[in-house]
């Protein structure tokens, strides 16, 4: 809430309210890049508790950002197969959300819940419903994670329900 409508950036690909604002991005400008050397944004320097979120992970991060799906609106289902996801994952820490939010993955759906921490496997086809009257907000962080990180991922929580949920991570 403390950014201005106006730090909002459009989704790359036009998706009708998706938004993001940059934190990690190439050069630290504003941009929804993600080759090249990542830099943090000024928007990341003046938010001292996004800043002790992401230190919390003591991890290498590459772009990462706030990302907005307004009330009513969807992310189309994709596959994050570019190169560069090859040896990365995509970190889901859901700031400001509804029940009525929805991931799907595959042919399963969760809804994930404000501050929870959730990973998933970006390769297999995978969508966002808002289905609420309220706008969901994520920060959404890219890493290969060192050792670590995946030895948390491996001590961590998994959520794997049937049907109606998908195998995620959710570490506490």
């Amino acid at each position: 809430l403390a950014f201005e409508e106006s730090e909002w950036l459009p989704h790359p690909h036009g998706f009708e309210g998706n938004s993001s604002v940059p934190l990690i991005s190439l050069n630290g400008e504003t941009n929804d890049n993600f080759n090249g050397p990542m830099k943090v944004t000024e928007r990341l320097e003046r938010s001292p508790y996004l800043q002790q979120v992401l230190a919390s992970f003591d991890e290498v991060f590459g772009r990462s950002r706030l990302m907005g799906l307004a009330a009513g609106c969807a992310v189309p289902e994709h596959r994050d197969i570019n190169y560069h996801w090859y040896n990365r994952v995509r970190i889901h820490v859901p700031v400001i959300t509804n029940p009525d939010v929805l991931f799907y993955c595959g042919d399963t759906h969760v809804h994930m819940q404000a501050g929870e921490t959730w990973i998933f496997d970006s390769w297999k086809p995978h969508r966002v419903e808002n289905g609420s009257d309220e706008n969901r907000v994520h920060l959404v962080i890219d890493t290969s994670g060192s050792s670590n990180f995946w030895k948390m991922v491996g001590q961590s929580e998994w959520r794997c329900v049937k049907q109606t949920r998908r195998a995620a991570t959710a570490p506490d």
